[in-house]
């Protein structure tokens, strides 16, 4: 799937890719144990697992420029970001959609993906642009 990401140039059709790619694979892409930054974290989500399974961001990142030093940074640092934006290259990089989607991935039973995901196309009303409504919350 990750020779799709240049057609990519929407927050739309990023979400559609994403959604796509995590109802598919039909569970969370997790480590049991790994050194992040240094610190060793017994289990967790993570943009790649060992058994090839990926995150909801780590599916918008291309192979070339994905790192294990990934691991254990939030989906706005900046070495994300900058991974996904030259994955992605058509796409205007938004943070807060990636961070939308993440929780799905990481905090949201896998059986009820397709609900929480069904749920986001009300951010997007023009089937374009990811709007955050006010009564949300943004990054931290």
């Amino acid at each position: 799937m990750s020779n799709d990401l240049s057609s990519l140039t929407t927050d739309f059709e990023v979400y559609e890719y994403i959604k796509k790619h995590l109802l598919l694979q039909g569970a969370k892409s997790e480590i049991k144990t790994h050194f992040a930054n240094g610190v060793e974290i017994e289990q967790g989500c993570a943009y790649r697992s060992d058994d090839d399974k990926k995150c909801a961001v780590g599916c918008i990142i291309a192979d070339e420029f994905y790192s294990h030093l990934l691991e254990g940074k939030a989906c706005h640092q900046q070495d994300v970001l900058n991974a996904v934006q030259k994955s992605v290259l058509n796409w205007t990089v938004n943070p807060i959609l990636l961070q939308e989607m993440q929780i799905i991935h990481d905090e949201k039973e896998v059986d009820e993906w397709h609900l929480f995901l069904e749920d986001m196309i009300r951010h997007f009303p023009n089937r374009n642009n990811f709007v955050q409504y006010p009564e949300e919350t943004e990054i931290e």
